[in-house]
Parts: structure tokens; C-alpha cells; sequence
């Protein structure tokens, strides 16, 4: 059997949550399994992270599409959103929980530098739990 090294066999690490980054990585959220009776709330409070997230650093924006992307752009325009630190996305996704399937960043030391990775993982919803939530592993 051939395995590959681990990210932590190539030196590569996970920082810590808190340490300064370059960008929060955010799923436009939709999906009424996940948000019952909620959905508009939720998107509410995702207009509400975006614009205090996008006055320090750089906001990542999942979208399914260029008419979802224009729909937030529509609603952020009574908000106080940094645009230039707003980039969007066109990935289709289920769930708005994308630290459950996306990628996580990874850092190396090179001597002075620091090198950039992420590791891809290969999302189970919880062991087969919500099979339509597998999408997102896509």
C-alpha cells in the first residue's frame, strides 16, 4: 500500500483561528434544512458579517451564480460594505457552513518565508447523516 505524507509530514500547519489573516471565507445561505424558517434572517446576518468584515480585511463570497451575486450586491448597496474587499465566487453549494467542507489553510516555514497551502477535505455529512449535503464535497 503507497500512502502519501500528511500536511504535517511536509511541515505544513493549521494557524490558529485568531491569528491576523487575509480573508474570511463565507457560503451564501439558502438552504431551508439547514435555516427552517430562517432563511431570510440568516442572510440578513451574513449581509450584517460581510459589511464589518469587509471594513478590515477581505471577505471570500461563495455564490451558486451570477444572479445570486447580483442579489446581494442589490441588498448591500444600504449597507456600508468595503466592495473592494468583496470577492465572489460562483461554486454552487447546499450548505452555508463551508468550514464543515471547504478547504482549510495551511502554512509552512521556509526559511523566512512562509509558504501558502490548503488541504481539500472530502466531506461524509457526518457519516452519511444528511446525504444531500454530500454536494458540497464536489
Amino acid at each position: 500500500m503507497t500512502t502519501s505524507p500528511t500536511p504535517a509530514d511536509l511541515g505544513f500547519s493549521m494557524p490558529a483561528e485568531w491569528l491576523r489573516h487575509d480573508a474570511t471565507w463565507l457560503a451564501w445561505p439558502k438552504d431551508p434544512v439547514t435555516w427552517p424558517d430562517r432563511v431570510p434572517l440568516a442572510q440578513s446576518i451574513f449581509l450584517q458579517m460581510i459589511t464589518l468584515l469587509s471594513a478590515q480585511e477581505r471577505v471570500e463570497l461563495l455564490v451558486d451564480d451570477a444572479a445570486t451575486e447580483a442579489v446581494v450586491l442589490d441588498r448591500l448597496k444600504k449597507m456600508a460594505v468595503n466592495r473592494s474587499n468583496l470577492r465572489f465566487h460562483h461554486i454552487p453549494t447546499v450548505d452555508s457552513w463551508i468550514r464543515d467542507y471547504g478547504p482549510n489553510f495551511l502554512l509552512r516555514d521556509q526559511g523566512g518565508s512562509v509558504e501558502l497551502a490548503f488541504n481539500h477535505w472530502i466531506f461524509n455529512a457526518w457519516g452519511g447523516k444528511y446525504e444531500e449535503l454530500r454536494k458540497d464535497t464536489d
